[in-house]
């Protein structure tokens, strides 16, 4: 192993392991996040090492089946045989990808306001051949969006929350560019819900998922049908909002036992 709170670089995949313990965490943080987001854990997780990957070092519209080449690869390159996941938001998406693909060496699995469940439809179609350059020309000049979402929020069909989720990620050039290179970064990663639902079914893994307080970047709905079908996956509702819920959850004492 290389030393702790150092940056590893494989092929284009880039992460930074944190600690020296004994299991393997493997991490992926939210959107508009760095790996250091989890540093914190050296200190509650010192039974683990934890690799925090970097969203967008797998790469500008990566296709699923090379991220994954390239995950087991980097196991194989550090004798990582059994290893625990940890996904916030957007990099939720990756993770459930990687439960889907190595769940006979995955135990348990921490998801926290979890992306992945849902398809959304302007995501969908932002990404799409059709939507890209639509998607471009509207994060090069966003103010006419902007007269849109206004009027559909006063025709109540786009709720304020969603209007302000809105303009506060794409309300500087350098977040709007970050939204499209995370965006294309992830748009392979949709995990297939009836393979996980099978799988879960088995048993062999255990999940704890944490849900944000009125969450409408990722909604709580499909995530509540999944959990209600598996006795081994556990729901937390915390009251907090999406933007605060990962901090909170970190130093929630549930979320280190359910790793002790």
């Amino acid at each position: 192993m290389s030393r702790t709170n150092e940056f590893l670089q494989f092929e284009h995949l880039q992460c930074l392991q944190i600690g020296s313990g004994n299991k393997i965490l493997l991490a992926f943080h939210g959107f508009g996040q760095n790996p250091q987001v989890f540093e914190v854990l050296e200190k509650i997780l010192p039974h683990y090492t934890i690799f925090s990957f970097d969203l967008l070092s797998f790469g500008r519209e990566s296709s699923r089946q090379e991220a994954l080449r390239l995950i087991e690869k980097f196991c194989t390159q550090h004798n990582i045989h059994q290893f625990d996941l940890l996904a916030f938001s957007i990099g939720a998406k990756i993770a459930l990808c990687i439960a889907e693909n190595f769940h006979k060496r995955i135990e348990k699995i921490i998801l926290i306001a979890p992306d992945g469940f849902k398809i959304h439809f302007w995501y969908k179609f932002a990404t799409s051949f059709w939507g890209k350059p639509l998607f471009w020309k509207f994060l090069q000049k966003p103010k006419w969006l902007y007269g849109i979402i206004n009027l559909l929020n006063k025709t109540s069909l786009i709720s304020k929350v969603k209007v302000q989720q809105i303009k506060s990620y794409t309300d500087s050039s350098p977040k709007r560019l970050l939204l499209w290179k995370t965006w294309l970064s992830q748009k392979n990663f949709s995990p297939h819900l009836k393979i996980l639902t099978h799988i879960f079914s088995q048993k062999s893994m255990k999940m704890q998922i944490f849900l944000a307080y009125q969450d409408e970047l990722c909604p709580e709905k499909p995530i509540k049908q999944f959990a209600s079908k598996h006795t081994n996956v556990t729901l937390i509702e915390m009251p907090y909002k999406h933007h605060r819920i990962l901090q909170e959850v970190l130093k929630d004492y549930r979320f280190a036992q359910f790793l002790g």
